[in-house]
């Protein structure tokens, strides 16, 4: 699940426990999470009894703007999930953060090329058709046809 709540404000103890877990580098380099991981390799760290994604604390610390993160996720410009660089990190909608992936050729578990779904939104005949060609359930197919999936693809 992509996280998309805001940030609290963290006291200055809080600021240190955080920033004691992770590897400071030059501005030119990823500053790696030491602390705890999720299964997908994010850092993940524990904030007033809550769980957050360490590189969402991060970006909320730089940047003082933490409620500005209500409805949007940040995104690595690294590509690396344990990355806390400031300069790696920026916010951005799930639509920003799926175009980036695609763009990236990190679509996560998706069946389909941009090309593909631009086949399909293109096509003729029935989704059943349409599912059977491109390997996808019908539902999908119409999904796609309506911008419901892969709305971010022009």
């Amino acid at each position: 699940m992509i996280e998309t709540i805001a940030v609290p404000e963290l006291t200055a103890k809080e600021q240190m426990g955080f920033w004691r877990r992770v590897a400071i580098r030059g501005s030119d380099e990823c500053w790696p999470w030491l602390g705890a991981k999720t299964s997908t390799g994010y850092g993940s760290v524990r904030v007033r009894g809550r769980l957050y994604r360490a590189h969402r604390i991060a970006w909320a610390l730089c940047t003082g703007r933490g409620a500005e993160l209500d409805g949007f996720v940040v995104l690595h410009t690294c590509d690396r999930p344990r990355c806390m660089s400031p300069w790696h990190l920026r916010r951005g909608t799930v639509a920003d953060n799926s175009a980036d992936m695609a763009r990236k050729g990190r679509s996560g578990s998706a069946k389909l090329t941009a090309d593909q779904v631009r086949a399909i939104r293109s096509a003729g005949g029935s989704r059943r058709e349409i599912s059977a060609r491109y390997g996808v359930h019908p539902t999908t197919a119409s999904k796609i046809r309506r911008r419901e999936r892969w709305a971010w693809l022009d």
